[in-house]
């Protein structure tokens, strides 16, 4: 039960590791876990207290910072991407374990995940629209070769850009706009994320980083100290 659940938390923070640059030069953006699906009973007991956990997008230029909190303020995780300086840090805070993860993100890139990455097909269906918050979206899909199920799929808006890190292990790859809301299908469970709220300003004090108090670790080390679970999606 509790490798369980720790599965799906590494999950949940990988799936929202976030880099965007929308046009504007800063923004806030709020999403929300919208639905969480799996076949597995004694599983669905936890994911489902994940449902309406909020994530919060905070960028500007370069940097950005997402912050989630789950199961009640259990579990609370914050991941700072600064692309001019190439760098990755995330503070993850689990039932009072708490770690920082800090990386290059050059080296996420050459991953062995990021690599298998590499073979991802990304389909887009302008003729499938929805309008979130305003913005005009189209379908969006990614598959991995020899089979004709998707990874991830969900809708895009070209309004705001980004660089392909809302799945970890995709750093390699470049979506045509950022995803407003998007669907993960993880063989053990399926979790939606929905845009809820979309701001032009942000608190630059979100940007800062305080590692006080964490376990300060690679991203290597946090893998093989976890057993493994959080290296990707099952791909």
């Amino acid at each position: 039960m509790v490798k369980n659940l720790l599965a799906i938390i590494l999950l949940i923070a990988f799936v929202i590791n976030t880099d965007a640059q929308k046009v504007l030069e800063k923004g806030t953006i709020k999403m929300e876990i919208t639905d969480v699906k799996t076949d597995d009973e004694q599983m669905a007991m936890m994911i489902g207290m994940l449902k309406g956990s909020e994530m919060n997008l905070h960028f500007n230029g370069s940097k950005s910072v997402t912050q989630m909190s789950m199961m009640g303020g259990m579990v609370n995780n914050i991941t700072h991407t600064d692309l001019k300086n190439n760098t990755y840090d995330m503070f993850m805070d689990m039932m009072g374990q708490k770690f920082w993860v800090s990386d290059k993100l050059d080296a996420m890139k050459n991953s062995e995940n990021a690599a298998k990455a590499k073979q991802a097909k990304i389909t887009y269906d302008k003729n499938d629209k929805k309008t979130i918050l305003g913005y005009d979206c189209y379908a969006m899909a990614i598959t991995m070769p020899g089979s004709d199920k998707a990874v991830a799929k969900g809708y895009i808006t070209e309004a705001i850009k980004s660089k392909a890190n809302m799945i970890q292990g995709m750093e390699a790859l470049e979506f045509a706009g950022f995803p407003l809301e998007f669907t993960v299908d993880a063989t053990v469970m399926q979790l939606t994320m929905t845009t809820k709220e979309i701001m032009d300003t942000v608190d630059e004090t979100k940007l800062a980083i305080n590692g006080e108090g964490y376990k300060k670790m690679t991203m290597e080390e946090f893998t093989k100290q976890m057993g493994g679970m959080g290296a990707g999606l099952g791909f």
